[in-house]
């Protein structure tokens, strides 16, 4: 975050400070400018204009309260969650930290000594994910029928095979709070990984992006020079 805010605030200023200053050299010596650099200059213009930056703010605002109002209603949250699943490598991140705060908190209820169908409604609440909570309550459903949670859970096809195998074995052996609590330990361990992996992505490539904005810039100012060498003569 730190990179990427570094890497908006010197673009924004190089291009509203920096690009001006050149752009009236350009229109001294005259001669057409190369059309990346007229891009950067119409750029530099429109985010000069009070009223277009102003504009530009609105419709931010506006889309991130508009988003935040779709997400409150139930097929705007359970639309959004959907995707986050289907994100690559942060979907797989988010599934896992789910089955992780599920099987944790099932765990504990069960240990505890609470009903597994009033366990279920409570993991399903805390589940932070609408489309995994709503997995849970179906297959809640099924086991108030005298079905079994974990094909129940296979069923939905939103939880990992492996998690629903070893909940499998839990209740084949009656240690279903202790399976849970493993499988907990595991994911919470994968979710740990999968976040340093992440990050290990995420720092080069914020450098790369941070170089590009920055170089795009120079491109843009230092293609006119040939330009501008040739008037000079």
């Amino acid at each position: 975050m730190v990179v990427g805010l570094l890497a908006v605030g010197i673009f924004l200023g190089m291009v509203i400070f920096l690009i001006p200053v050149f752009e009236g050299i350009f229109k001294q010596l005259g001669g057409e400018l190369p059309a990346f650099t007229a891009m950067m200059v119409a750029l530099s213009q429109f985010l000069r204009t009070p009223q277009y930056m102003g504009l530009l703010i609105v419709a931010i605002v506006a889309l991130v309260v508009g988003i935040r109002f779709y997400y409150k209603t139930p097929n705007g949250r359970l639309t959004i969650d959907g995707l986050l699943l289907k994100l690559p490598l942060f979907g797989d991140l988010v599934e896992k930290t789910a089955v992780a705060r599920f099987c944790r908190t099932f765990g504990s209820l069960s240990r505890s000594g609470v009903p597994i169908l009033r366990s279920l409604e409570i993991v399903s609440a805390t589940a932070g994910n609408q489309v995994i909570s709503n997995a849970i309550d179906r297959a809640a459903k099924e086991v108030q029928t005298g079905g079994m949670l974990s094909l129940a859970l296979q069923k939905e096809r939103v939880f990992p095979v492996l998690a629903t195998q070893m909940i499998n074995v839990g209740e084949e052996t009656g240690e279903l709070d202790k399976m849970l609590m493993k499988v907990a330990d595991f994911y919470e361990d994968e979710v740990e990984q999968a976040v340093k992996s992440l990050t290990s992505v995420m720092e080069p490539l914020m450098i790369a992006v941070l170089g590009g904005m920055v170089g795009s810039i120079l491109v843009a100012m230092y293609l006119p020079m040939f330009k501008i060498f040739d008037l000079v003569k």
